[in-house]
């Protein structure tokens, strides 16, 4: 009996343990994820019944497993490979696995009834790992034959016919934005840079585009002028719905560019306004950009804004940062600023512009980061306040309700106000024909001839360093 159990027991093992090896063969041969592949696509679009109907087919995939995301209003999604459904990897049909060659997608968008216009933005199907190399667009319209579609990619083609119109689009990368509206519009072209769709008629005023051609970027923007949809910016595609906004025009352009041919990080793209209204010398875009601008404006020469420009062209294609563009006014002007970093938050206040010395600063033997000599208004010195009279060996006390500091050090006992033309020492008042201290930019400053008069320092600003004794 006991070599019978044993003989079954041994059988049971080899079952268990064969089950075990074609599972892990079988896992340990399943095709890779995508990652790092480029493919090609076209797209067919019908409009009719105020349905949108997609078929996208993807090109030139190797045998791999892909994830498809479906756009997240697609309804009725259905998956082709070799002319059969798709080899669904997951319960949900989202991973499917590729042998080689195409892989066909079809899916349908309801519209809402009765519009006069709608945006498609992110509205095509996507492969994860799959870089998009080139996408052709072919769009059907059955609905309403008179109207436009336009889309953020050049146009090859468009006929109308007497049921139907046709529409060709093509360019490199992925799926651009798509615009509809039920009234024709015509193109005018600004050479490879530009294309204008506008009603017919409409007078096109005087554009200069010499500054967006400057940069030299294959980057191309499609401009819609319209009253039938509220202005919008969509990548390439750019919607404009007043008339008027055509004056600023190579501003608006210029901007685009801007963050094409220098790659900011997008919390910080808006800072191409202020790049833009630098090239240009004038304001543009919001109301930070502006302030940002004038402020630059104010202590920048002509000469410096120039250069300035000029040293930004050297990172063309690069990631660029508003810590690399405080590097870059600081080489122009020969002094440090972190004016574009403390200002990279669009929503954030506005912060004034301040220069500080580039020399380190020492007082005693001791090197102290946090003070360094500061420009104010250009031709006055300062140093932080606080942190310099600490670094000087005091003991300093705000009194934020009395707007005042009070400094000590040994039997000596100071008091100044950010608001009043006088000191205090050891209880005793001076009266000052101006304030020692200085509020600027939520930072209180002494100015350099109060710091050696008052406290009877020595300032000796050597070639490569700054010595307070």
């Amino acid at each position: 009996m006991a070599k019978v159990s044993l003989s079954i027991l041994s059988i049971i093992m080899v079952i268990t343990g064969s089950v075990l090896f074609f599972q892990w063969k079988g896992y340990s041969l399943e095709q890779p994820k995508a990652d790092g592949v480029d493919a090609e696509q076209t797209i067919t679009i019908q409009y009719r019944d105020q349905e949108l109907i997609v078929e996208q087919t993807f090109q030139q995939l190797p045998p791999q497993v892909y994830d498809i995301d479906f756009p997240d209003n697609a309804k009725d999604t259905v998956c082709y490979h070799d002319e059969k459904d798709c080899d669904w990897q997951n319960e949900i049909g989202t991973k499917v696995s590729v042998d080689a060659g195409e892989l066909k997608l079809s899916y349908r968008f309801d519209m809402q009834e009765n519009t006069n216009s709608f945006l498609l933005e992110n509205w095509a199907a996507q492969l994860s790992g799959v870089h998009i190399t080139s996408t052709k667009i072919q769009i059907v319209d059955e609905q309403v034959r008179t109207g436009a579609w336009i889309a953020g990619m050049e146009k090859k083609g468009e006929q109308h016919l007497d049921y139907v119109s046709y529409y060709v689009f093509a360019g490199e990368g992925s799926a651009p934005p798509l615009y509809w509206q039920d009234k024709m519009l015509k193109e005018t072209n600004f050479d490879k840079m530009a294309a204008l769709y506008h009603a017919d008629g409409m007078k096109i005023p005087d554009i200069s585009l010499e500054s967006v051609s400057k940069l030299d970027s294959p980057a191309s923007f499609y401009i819609v002028v319209t009253d039938q949809h509220p202005a919008k910016r969509a990548g390439s595609l750019i919607i404009l719905n007043d008339y008027n906004q055509l004056a600023n025009l190579e501003a608006i352009l210029l901007t685009e560019k801007i963050n094409h041919v220098y790659l900011l990080p997008e919390k910080e793209k808006w800072l191409g306004e202020v790049i833009a209204s630098l090239t240009l010398n004038q304001t543009i875009g919001t109301e930070k950009s502006i302030s940002m601008f004038e402020e630059l404006m104010a202590y920048l020469s002509e000469d410096d804004r120039k250069r300035l420009i000029e040293k930004l062209t050297e990172y063309k294609g690069e990631t660029i940062d508003s810590a690399k563009l405080d590097q870059i006014l600081s080489e122009i002007v020969s002094l440090g600023t972190d004016f574009f970093t403390i200002n990279k938050d669009k929503e954030a206040p506005f912060r004034k512009l301040v220069f500080y010395d580039l020399r380190p600063v020492y007082i005693g033997k001791e090197q102290e980061d946090n003070v360094r000599l500061t420009y104010y208004e250009q031709e006055k010195k300062m140093y932080p306040f606080e942190e310099t009279m600490k670094a000087l060996g005091y003991e300093i006390t705000e009194i934020q309700e009395e707007n005042s500091f009070i400094l000590e050090k040994n039997a000596d006992r100071y008091r100044f106000y950010t608001d009043k033309n006088l000191f205090i020492f050891n209880e005793e008042d001076y009266g000052l024909f101006a304030n020692p201290l200085t509020v600027w930019d939520e930072t209180v400053y002494i100015e350099e001839t109060w710091l050696q008069q008052l406290f009877h320092v020595f300032i000796d600003e050597q070639e490569n360093v700054i010595k307070i004794e």
